[in-house]
């Protein structure tokens, strides 16, 4: 779908006109909050150098990975990736710009299911689709889309995409904006002969198996340790906060985690969870912690309780062979809502450099 099919809507027009006619109510609790989400924006932004965003704003790359795709039943999930090599110029002898390039889509669902999609970008165009034009009405995972060569089909050194993607959420008449994780391309910088396309590509798989590491050595890297920089406390119904966690490792690998839950009287609180491939839970499911009045001991009038989670992947373990992976990387977003006033905001998890890495895995 192009952005001239997205002015008509298509198939979804009936879903976003319902959402766009949902009354949007603010009284003096939801402006508070609605203050404190533009607060935590500010603080995502004053992070100290310990810690650096997953995916900086503006950075482009050959590989991007939206965490968050819903396409179950009342939810639209709008992806729009840019491609910025504007270059029209031909290149000899062949029917291509320099700008062109192809994309894989892979979309990759919480039961282990796997859509593909291929498509052709313009250079300097911009394509914007509704996940559900792919993949239909019927789960929620992530997308990676990686950067192929147009005329032989091989992933690609071409750090010039950037993505983002608009999560609409009928059932709490909420809307979520999310950048895409960027993974750069790291063949040129680390010298590795990988080979040239015929249209002057330099092809991304160093290894050339058709598996794409996120290790700092093939492309970025993965996070290991990731946080969320400010959680409030959970009131059902009024004030929640979902937690996405992924993985790129197959199916068959259970990704145990250890989530640390700070609350603002600097008091930490421990709790395991394990994950295959992508989940989201809801904070307070996952620890009682998250609920008053364990966030936050003291609770002055008007004080609304925060505090604050890191999320560590300890290891990953093959459930066929029981091979154990040391710090497999781990990335995801956080969701805050007021169901109450239909508000909401979401950001990246917060990381530091994974030590080993992961994999995205290739279908030929």
């Amino acid at each position: 779908m192009d952005t001239a099919e997205l002015k008509s809507h298509g198939p979804y027009s009936g879903l976003i006109k319902e959402f766009k006619t949902r009354r949007w109510l603010f009284n003096g609790t939801n402006i508070v909050f609605a203050a404190l989400v533009f607060a935590q924006v500010l603080a995502q932004g004053a992070t100290g150098q310990g810690a650096r965003y997953v995916a900086p704003q503006n950075t482009p790359g050959s590989i991007l990975l939206f965490p968050l795709v819903d396409t179950s039943e009342g939810n639209l999930s709008l992806v729009s990736i840019t491609n910025t090599n504007s270059s029209q110029r031909f290149i000899s002898g062949m029917p291509y710009r320099e700008g062109q390039v192809d994309l894989l889509l892979r979309y990759i669902y919480s039961d282990g299911s796997v859509v593909e999609n291929v498509s052709r970008m313009d250079a300097g165009g911009v394509y914007s689709f509704f996940a559900q034009s792919h993949a239909g009405r019927v789960h929620t995972g992530y997308l990676y889309v990686i950067a192929r060569d147009p005329f032989t089909g091989e992933a690609i050194d071409f750090d010039f995409l950037l993505g983002s993607s608009l999560i609409l959420d009928l059932n709490s008449q909420a809307g979520f904006g999310l950048d895409s994780i960027a993974f750069k391309a790291l063949a040129k910088e680390n010298n590795s002969p990988t080979g040239i396309s015929p249209l002057g590509h330099v092809y991304s798989d160093i290894g050339k198996d058709g598996a794409f590491y996120l290790d700092g050595n093939e492309f970025s890297a993965t996070y290991d340790s990731v946080s969320v920089p400010m959680l409030f406390e959970e009131i059902p119904g009024v004030i929640e906060t979902e937690l996405v966690v992924l993985t790129t490792l197959p199916v068959n690998y259970r990704i145990d985690v250890r989530i640390e839950l700070f609350n603002n009287n600097e008091s930490s609180f421990e709790v395991p969870m394990s994950f295959q491939v992508w989940k989201k839970s809801n904070f307070g499911a996952i620890s009682e912690v998250a609920k008053t009045p364990n966030l936050n001991g003291v609770n002055p009038t008007g004080e609304i309780r925060t505090g604050w989670a890191r999320i560590q992947a300890t290891h990953a373990v093959d459930m066929t062979t029981g091979q154990a992976i040391l710090s497999p990387g781990i990335m995801g977003c956080y969701l805050t809502r007021s169901r109450k006033g239909h508000l909401g905001c979401a950001s990246l998890l917060v990381g530091s450099k994974a030590r080993s890495g992961g994999v995205l895995p290739f279908l030929n």
